[in-house]
């Protein structure tokens, strides 16, 4: 087993306690000149870890209860925006004296507006049941890019710690079996393994609390998830039943298992027994150090070995290019597919143009020769051009006079022509023939029009 490695500061420094009593009180638990960081430091980085995922928790709650309040607000903005005929492709601006510009700039705003409300209740069904999984990804990548860059997590890079492997060796077989543990460098399969259980870790922690604080909902929000594995769907409520049941009975005692293992190793690191933290450092055989100069100095050759290896495939890349590019075949055949490519761009972009034009001026075309057609339909036509009279010596005779019996009119009537008579005079004329007298126009006796002059007297 090791233990952090002891000093000789007590011939220096008295006063520093040596009882293990005083390695409770953190202020004399810290070594500078020891490889290991101390329990003070690790509990530092424990809580650095643990302030990321909340604050991740709570920038994804805060997401959250904004797309809540928008889809609540708005009951069905897609479904209005969607019956809006503005957003149709077929429809246009009923004022034809705006021009293309005027005309297109609202339908743009209008369907961007369309998008972005529809983006964000696609947002809102995947981050409501999806939050945890969201984050445990996120959280699994960080640490993974974090843990393969600079072998360390990311809150343990904070604070200059590495993570390196501790390997055991069995020797002097004859002499008892005894062990030889080193400190070797942490491979990458250990590094994906560990941000895989850094970041499942707490995910599976979060769900199972959610699940006890709230089985109902929790349970109600994967009954997809358990319905599409169960084989008959009578069988999905008594398996989710027996499940609320099994994470409502098992919830305590995961919780204090959970907890126990971790505070019974940092116990065990605190007192000294053992040089890992958690137990999924235990498990992997991975021990955090400090940082030290050396570390620093293979760093710096690491990083200037990747930027001469960089600098020498990006000549050879050059070089190569240039090769390439002499060869005249090489260069017909790059100006023939760039050509093609911008004849087809720029008839694509002609045609969507077009259609573009074609949708704005055909619907107002056909509203022009629609409104021509209602314009026509109310046109009253003028009144048809007098007949040429038959008989033009009665028109000599003085307005008040009927043209048949040559005196005054008594009880006008008037002709389909216009004329006017004495009542008698044209009933019994129309009645042998029914016929205007002056114009010989046909005129039954019906369609006589009995005048009534104003009293002149």
């Amino acid at each position: 087993m090791i233990a952090h490695p002891t000093t000789t500061v007590n011939d220096v420094n008295p006063m520093v306690p040596t009882t293990m009593g005083a390695l409770l009180a953190e202020e004399w638990t810290i070594d500078p000149q020891s490889i290991l960081p101390s329990f003070f430091e690790m509990m530092m980085i424990a809580e650095a870890r643990r302030s990321g995922h909340e604050a991740l928790k709570s920038g994804f709650s805060f997401v959250e209860s904004k797309l809540d309040e928008f889809v609540n607000n708005d009951d069905s903005p897609v479904a209005g925006a969607a019956s809006n005929s503005d957003l149709s492709p077929t429809t246009t601006e009923n004022d034809n004296n705006n021009t293309d510009e005027n005309q297109t700039s609202p339908r743009r705003s209008r369907w961007f507006e369309f998008k972005k409300k529809a983006a964000r209740i696609l947002l809102y069904k995947i981050l409501k049941p999806w939050n945890p999984e969201i984050r445990c990804l996120i959280i699994y990548l960080v640490q993974r890019g974090s843990l393969l860059s600079s072998d360390a997590a990311a809150s343990e890079t904070i604070y200059g710690g590495k993570r390196v492997k501790l390997e055991t060796r069995a020797t002097g077989a004859s002499l008892g079996y005894s062990e030889k543990r080193r400190l070797t460098p942490m491979s990458r399969k250990d590094g994906i393994r560990l941000a895989f259980l850094l970041s499942f870790s707490t995910y599976f922690e979060e769900r199972v609390d959610g699940y006890f604080q709230s089985p109902t909902s929790s349970v109600d929000d994967s009954d997809t998830i358990v319905s599409s594995s169960s084989s008959s769907s009578s069988s999905s409520p008594s398996r989710i039943q027996k499940l609320k049941k099994m994470i409502k009975f098992l919830h305590p005692f995961m919780h204090i298992s959970i907890q126990g293992v971790h505070l019974v190793e940092q116990w065990r690191f605190l007192l000294g027994r053992s040089v890992f933290f958690d137990p999924y450092s235990k498990f992997l055989n991975l021990v955090v150090r400090r940082v030290t100069e050396q570390d620093q100095i293979q760093d710096e050759k690491n990083n200037s070995s990747k930027k001469k290896q960089q600098n020498k495939l990006l000549e050879s890349t050059l070089d190569t290019s240039k090769a390439i590019l002499n060869n005249a075949l090489f260069k017909k055949t790059v100006v023939g597919v760039l050509t093609t490519a911008l004849a087809i761009g720029w008839m694509a972009r002609v045609r969507k143009i077009r259609q573009r034009l074609r949708r704005q001026v055909l619907p107002n075309q056909q509203q022009q020769q629609q409104q021509q057609q209602s314009e026509n339909n109310d046109f009253i036509p003028p009144p048809p051009a007098p007949l040429a009279a038959k008989n033009p010596d009665l028109l000599s005779l003085p307005a008040t006079v009927c043209p048949l019996c040559r005196q005054t009119r008594i009880n006008p009537t008037a002709t389909t022509a216009g004329y006017v008579f004495c009542l008698l005079c044209i009933t019994s004329h129309v009645r042998e023939n029914p016929k205007c007298p002056i114009t010989g126009r046909d005129c039954p006796e019906s369609a006589l029009v009995r005048l009534y002059e104003p009293n002149t007297g």
